[in-house]
This record gives C-alpha cells, sequence and structure tokens, in this order.
C-alpha cells in the first residue's frame, strides 16, 4: 500500500534547516571524540578519523559496528566537493 502524492506531508523548509544543523553538531561530535581518545585507547581500537571536503569518516577495526566505521555529512554537492580530495586521501 503505497502511499498517494496526496497523502504526503511536505517538510517546512526550517525542519529540513534543522535537521542539517543537528546533523553538523553530530559530526563534530563524533570527529571530537575520536580525536579526544586517548593514544592507548585509538591504538587498542584502530580508531581513525578524517575530514575530506564537508564529509567526515570514522573507522574503527577493532569495534565492527556503524556508529563506529561510517561517512557522514554525505550529499551531493559534499561527494562532488570531496571528490578530488578523496582520490588523493591515503585514508
Amino acid at each position: 500500500m503505497g502511499q498517494s502524492s496526496e497523502s504526503r506531508v511536505e517538510q517546512p523548509q526550517e525542519n529540513i534547516e534543522v535537521s542539517l544543523a543537528a546533523e553538523k553538531v553530530e559530526l563534530e561530535a563524533w570527529l571530537d571524540l575520536f580525536e579526544a581518545a586517548p593514544v592507548h585507547v585509538r591504538a587498542a581500537f584502530d580508531l581513525a578519523s578524517t575530514r575530506i571536503g564537508a564529509m567526515g569518516l570514522l573507522a574503527s577495526r577493532g569495534i565492527p559496528i556503524t556508529e563506529f566505521n561510517r561517512v557522514m555529512g554525505v550529499n551531493t554537492a559534499t561527494l562532488s566537493e570531496a571528490d578530488s580530495e578523496f582520490e588523493s586521501s591515503r585514508w
């Protein structure tokens, strides 16, 4: 049972802006968390993080769950902006 276009609710622009702002805060918090981890914790869990354009990348070989292994801030603008930087990245 699909929704008809008449029953779809459009989000007001202000809700979209609030959602995007909240996602940016989350991205910055995760990058800060990885950066603030003590050296022995970074080594024990093989933590790595970097920024490519407006995207934040997190990786942990020692913690195989999505929250610690993901890319945040991805959209069509950030992908095209980050293409060349990603190609030259050794991350």
